[in-house]
């Protein structure tokens, strides 16, 4: 069993392969404030990275998370990477979380990749609800959450503790019925 590739003509979501290591990682020293809006403790070294590489697809319902990486469906250029994690299949529910390098930012790309994925996720899925979560002053995620019609639950009180201090989060969620 292996990952679906879903792709357009701009954009490509493919499993992380080696070639991926050093953009990915570059990525984190390239924008310092990414790890702390991924909520993540540190950034990934690249032995971190290769191990994302090995965890391997598992269909639904026993996929627990996994990570693609989303690359340029030009050049099959690393440029970001979309997540699924937090699956509830027995609730037909899934979080959905992404980043993209630097360069790759305010081209549409985040949008395109999370399309893709929603797509997926519910039509050969049958997902019924797609969650998307973020803190609060991540301005790009509200404005992606809203083109693609999420609705803003709200925000979860210092939900999560990250980097030694509790921190809130914001929800937005997608129902199969309210795709656009």
């Amino acid at each position: 069993m292996t990952a679906p590739r879903l792709e357009d003509a701009a954009v490509r979501l493919r499993p992380l392969e080696e070639r991926d290591v050093v953009a990915y990682a570059a990525s984190f020293s390239d924008d310092p404030e990414l790890a702390n809006l991924l909520g993540v403790e540190a950034a990934p070294a690249k032995d971190e990275v290769r191990a994302r590489l090995a965890r391997p697809w598992a269909e639904p319902p026993e996929l627990r998370g996994y990570e693609w990486a989303i690359a340029d469906a030009g050049d099959d250029r690393f440029v970001g990477a979309l997540m699924l994690h937090s699956c509830a299949w027995a609730h037909r529910r899934v979080e959905v979380g992404f980043w993209l390098t630097p360069p790759a930012r305010g081209r549409g790309i985040a949008t395109t990749a999370l399309r893709l994925v929603l797509d997926w996720l519910f039509d050969a899925v049958a997902v019924e609800r797609v969650e998307l979560t973020a803190l609060p002053g991540n301005d790009a995620v509200a404005r992606i959450a809203a083109k693609l019609g999420f609705a803003y639950e709200g925000t979860l009180r210092q939900r999560n503790f990250e980097r030694g201090r509790r921190v809130d989060v914001l929800m937005w969620s997608l129902l199969a019925g309210e795709r656009r």
